[in-house]
């Protein structure tokens, strides 16, 4: 049968919670460690299409895509103490006053990931730093505060149900103030799991 290594690490959230910035700090901390970006994943399986273009593209297509991408850059990460990956678990589009969800998670991912970390953060704290991103990018992000709310809501209990029955998962409130803490504890349980 196939053997595969169940040593990624995944940290999930909505645009804006911060959790490109811990998936990076948490990398970085482990010199051998490798860092998967799920949106990454898709830019390039797409050929670097534009956010419109993607939103465009149905679900199953885009699952169609991503799934041998995902299994590629997990089978890649194989021979490393663990990986990183930074991805989104539920994506909202919004058309015409109606939400789709976009489940990014696939059945296959509890095979490779050997826990899950959810940030989350404050509405308020969120807007704010999407609101910093458009002065410093040109990704257009929802700044509506009810949106927010709920994506992070509907991320929360899809979490629950899909993701917690498979991994070790960890809930991470990403407030400034104590997330080096938060860091720090993260470290010490990849030591404690994977060794130093």
């Amino acid at each position: 049968g196939l053997i595969v290594a169940k040593n990624i690490i995944a940290f999930f959230g909505v645009n804006g919670v911060g959790k490109t910035t811990i998936a990076r700090t948490v990398s970085a901390l482990f010199p051998d460690t490798h860092y998967i970006s799920g949106s990454g994943l898709l830019m390039q399986a797409l050929g670097n299409v534009t956010r419109e273009t993607l939103e465009r593209i149905s679900p199953s297509e885009k699952m169609a895509i991503l799934r041998p991408a995902f299994r590629s850059a997990f089978d890649a990460c194989a021979s490393a103490r663990f990986a990183v990956l930074d991805s989104h678990l539920v994506v909202p589009i919004r058309r015409n006053g109606t939400v789709f969800l976009e489940t990014i998670w696939w059945e296959d991912h509890p095979l490779y990931i050997q826990r899950v970390y959810i940030v989350v953060a404050h509405p308020k704290a969120i807007l704010e730093r999407r609101m910093k991103d458009a002065q410093q990018d040109t990704r257009k992000r929802d700044l509506d505060l009810s949106h927010i709310e709920r994506d992070q809501e509907i991320n929360l209990r899809i979490f629950e149900e899909i993701v917690r029955p498979y991994c070790r998962c960890q809930v991470i409130h990403n407030d400034n103030l104590r997330i080096h803490e938060v860091i720090g504890a993260i470290r010490e349980e990849l030591i404690a799991t994977f060794g130093s």
